[in-house]
């Protein structure tokens, strides 16, 4: 850097070598000693620079450009480089121009994330550089369709083979494409699905095609999932999956266009209007002899609804119809059961909220005017009024009656059905000063709190007010000047005319040393406030301005004048206090500046510095730019070898001129460490039994201390829950230097070997070598739920000693078993009185309320099942557990 200086001011030139040279000539030895780090903060470039700027001509050699090591580069995705500069003067930072394609830490490593090209920049205080650093696109399978659905009758013909394209969403060409596998659904049949590729290569111009083809001869009706993996050698999303679903029909159901009907009316008021639902069949076939039954819910409210069949066959459609009558408000349920001799039996649930009559809201309940006496009305102002009830609130009226005074006010409805605007308008014309209080009465035919009242007052205020802008002025000079006047504006608080202002002076202690000056007797009006040093020592004068009106009511009003007068030469500190953060075994923290100025009179002269510490010793520099305010101080640490912990030191700044010498600074210098920060100390999982992973969970790792977090290590080092305990954990670190992700991933086993229903612990440690509080531990919480499919149904299920389909023929497989006993009603009678208790063979969410538990536990009043034998108590247990976890199809 060159700086150069008019050919006018050269003269200054020789002095100023004169006085510098010799004096930086003294300081170079300990100036090189601190090396880089001086250099860098500006203590040896202050008198280069000011030399440089007083020499006769020539400039300073020019910068020399800092460089990347890699111009460019191309990094496949997943893949690095290191990056790293030349000729760079002082610390480098990195970024990243897209860290969506590629991310860099601070040693210039370069990850590559995503497709696409991002530009790297290194960058010191004075100086940047950048590379482009690109990452293609690998290819990737594309499916035309995800899904594919056949649908056949079962012992009918197969459905017609389907062909889906598999194409390339990437550049270049897939290869190696193959149907991996066939995984079909936990607990159903095999083998009915075949795949194959036309192609084992394919780009965008020329797919292969997946030709499915399904087979029903082996099938019993249901819906059967498979889902087939199609893999490529060279595609990084491989492999890609296409689930097929296989719907097998069978005999006619019943189906409905609504499972629910609501109904909603006002107590006591109209009926609502009916409902309508439409009842087919499932199948090609049509159900017949179709009936509807009722039962009520728990409210204790019956014969409020009527269920008519337009036909006894499908279609057919069903009328219902809900009557109010003296129905209480509240909510209302009904069930209503369609059965048929040819299709499992259907529900559908009927709600009617019968609500409360309207009420009147509204938005204030009192309201206030304001008027000078003489003067203008004021504005007017509304309410909204607001139904917070139910129905409609309509027939709106308004009654305004007075405690005092007379027809002052108007109430106005812009409609008489909620919502509506109630405008209320004062009128002060012909009133005198005072208060005046009037009701409006707000009325409603039908509603609850009819009628509701608004409390509505008017203050009509009595003749002129002083009012000034401001209540007290502040002046302040040092000896020897005044200080520029100040301009206070007088106001009419009231009504009429504000005239015949004046103002007068009461001084405490010294006296005459201020002016107050009107522009004008009659508001408004401006008073010019003018303090004079003349004959005052330093310190602080006080008086009092009254002004005065003979027509206000609130004459006199006071303004209070403060006038302080200052010493000169004071010492004033832009801070009092400075703290420093340092790495153990690092380098040096940045140095703090302090501007140290004179908040007096006068000059400020002859400054200088000590140190005294309260911990360590010699820590600390406190340097001058000048001895003549305003100056800057420079406070520069230097840790070197200390060890970790709090120092304390105190730099005095004096001068013999200052009144208030010396002045303090308090400095502190913190030697601290990495430390280990989590995002969070727990996470939970739950899964059911047998079905695999549940979705990962990410913990960030970052460093919420100092310097560098490395060395980074995840163990498990507890277990706890059902035996065996271990082995459903895993936690990876995606690097070992912060910031970090820590990938904690749990595992419900899979069907073939699920793991126990319960609930599991783990204890994973994070560690660093180089941070002051490692360990630091995460808890993991894992919920294994009960799994019909993989714990239940190979206990109870063909082939087992406790086969549910020995007697039900429609509980073959898991799927079977659920739908026919979940939400399905019992069948009550004289011999099994608990079936007409407990209404439902399994209600999700309660077993409790279930009547198969107390089938399986054979509790007298119940049909006890299985017939001659019982479930072992561990498998109820599991049975009652899926139940209260929700009986999902799991």
């Amino acid at each position: 850097m060159s700086v150069s200086i008019p050919r006018a001011n050269r003269g200054i030139c020789a002095p100023l070598r004169a006085t510098l040279l010799p004096v930086l000539a003294a300081a170079r030895p300990r100036l090189c000693s601190l090396g880089w780090g001086l250099r860098r903060f500006g203590v040896l470039s202050v008198g280069a620079l000011i030399l440089g700027a007083c020499s006769d001509g020539g400039s300073a050699p020019a910068p020399v450009e800092m460089t990347i090591n890699v111009p460019a580069a191309t990094v496949e995705l997943g893949g690095n480089v290191q990056l790293s500069v030349r000729n760079a003067r002082g610390e480098v930072s990195w970024s990243s121009g897209n860290t969506s394609v590629a991310t860099v830490v601070s040693t210039g490593f370069v990850t590559a994330v995503g497709a696409g090209s991002s530009v790297i920049t290194a960058q010191t205080s004075a100086q940047t550089a950048s590379t482009t650093v690109t990452v293609p696109a690998p290819p990737a399978i594309a499916v035309a369709a995800s899904t594919i659905a056949f649908t056949a009758r079962a012992g009918a013909a197969n459905p017609g083979a389907r062909s889906i394209a598999i194409t390339n969403s990437g550049p270049g060409t897939l290869q190696g494409l193959t149907v991996e596998e066939i995984r079909y659904a936990a607990g159903q049949p095999g083998a009915w699905l075949s795949a194959t590729l036309s192609a084992t290569s394919a780009t965008t111009a020329q797919p292969s095609a997946l030709q499915l083809s399904a087979t029903v001869s082996a099938l019993t009706p249901g819906v059967y999932t498979a889902t087939v993996m199609i893999g490529a050698s060279n595609a990084p999303n491989s492999p890609a999956q296409v689930t097929v679903t296989f719907t097998v029909t069978a005999a006619p159901t019943i189906e409905l266009s609504a499972a629910t009907a609501q109904f909603t009316a006002v107590a006591g008021g109209a009926n609502p209007a009916a409902s309508t639902i439409a009842v087919t069949s499932g199948a090609n076939d049509p159900a017949t002899g179709l009936a509807a039954s009722i039962a009520y819910g728990p409210s204790g409210q019956t014969g409020w609804l009527t269920a008519t069949l337009s036909a006894t066959s499908t279609p057919s459609v069903l009328t219902l119809q809900a009557t109010t009558g003296a129905r209480p408000a509240g909510t209302h349920t009904a069930t209503i059961t369609l059965t048929s001799p040819d299709a499992p039996p259907r529900t559908i649930l009927v709600t009617f909220t019968v609500s409360s009559p309207p009420r009147i809201d509204v938005s204030a309940t009192s309201i206030a005017f304001s008027a000078d006496l003489a003067g203008a009305s004021p504005a007017a102002q509304i309410v909204q009024l607001t139904n917070g009830g139910g129905g409609t609130l309509n027939t709106l009226s308004t009654l305004v009656q007075y405690t005092n005074g007379a027809a002052w006010l108007s109430a106005t409805l812009n409609t008489t059905t909620a919502p509506a605007s109630l405008t209320l308008q004062a009128n002060a014309a012909g009133l005198s000063a005072g208060s005046y209080l009037a009701t409006v009465r707000v009325n409603a035919p039908g509603a609850s709190n009819s009628p509701r009242d608004i409390s509505v007052t008017l203050t009509v205020s009595s003749g002129p007010l002083i009012v000034v802008a401001s209540p007290s002025l502040s002046f302040s000079s040092t000896i020897g000047a005044s200080p520029s006047a100040q301009v206070v504006a007088i106001s009419n608080g009231g009504g009429g005319i504000l005239s015949g202002l004046s103002t007068t002076l009461q001084y405490t202690g010294t006296a005459g040393w201020l002016t107050a000056t009107l522009n004008t007797s009659t508001a408004p009006a401006t008073l010019t406030v003018q303090p004079s040093h003349t004959g005052l020592s330093a310190g602080t004068y006080t008086a009092t301005i009254r002004v005065n009106s003979a027509v206000a009511s609130n004459s006199p009003v006071s303004i209070l004048v403060t006038y302080t007068v200052a010493q000169p030469a004071t010492i004033a500190l832009s801070a009092t206090s400075a703290a420093f953060t340092g790495v153990s075994g690092g380098g040096n923290p940045s140095p703090e500046q302090i501007t140290i100025s004179n908040s007096g009179g006068g000059s400020l002269t002859s400054l200088s510095t000590s140190i005294s510490y309260g911990s360590g010793s010699g820590w600390l520099t406190a340097t001058l730019n000048t001895t003549t305010a305003p100056a800057t101080l420079t406070l520069t640490a230097t840790p070197g070898a200390l060890p970790l912990g709090t120092y304390t030191a105190t730099v005095s700044v004096l001068s013999p001129v200052a009144t208030n010498s010396p002045r303090t600074i308090a400095v502190t210098l913190n030697i601290a460490s990495p430390l280990i920060g989590l995002s969070a100390t727990s996470t939970s999982f739950s899964r059911a039994s047998g079905t695999g992973n549940a979705p990962a969970a990410g913990i960030t790792v970052t460093n919420t201390g100092v310097g560098v977090l490395t060395g980074l290590n995840a163990s498990i080092i507890s277990f706890t829950g059902p035996a065996p305990n271990t082995g459903w954990l895993t936690a990876s670190l995606n690097q070992a230097s912060a910031p970090a992700v820590l990938t904690i991933t749990a595992n419900a086993g899979t069907t073939g070997q699920p793991r126990a229903p319960g609930v599991y612990t783990a204890t994973i440690r994070v560690t660093s070598p180089v941070a002051s509080n490692s360990p630091r531990d995460i808890t993991v919480n894992f919920t294994v739920l009960v799994s019909l499919a993989n714990n239940i149904f190979p206990q109870i299920g063909p082939g087992t000693l406790y086969n549910c389909g020995q007697c039900h023929a429609n509980m073959t497989t898991a799927a079977a078993f659920r739908s026919a006993t979940v939400g399905v009603s019992t069948t009550g009678g004289a011999t099994y009185t608990l079936a007409n208790t407990y209404s439902k063979r399994i209600v999700a969410g309660s077993a409790t309320m279930s009547y198969l538990t107390y089938q399986l536990n054979k509790t007298p009043g119940a049909h006890g099942m299985p017939t001659g034998s019982t479930l072992p108590a561990a498998l109820q247990i599991l049975i009652r557990d899926w139940i209260n976890q929700g009986a999902s199809n799991n």
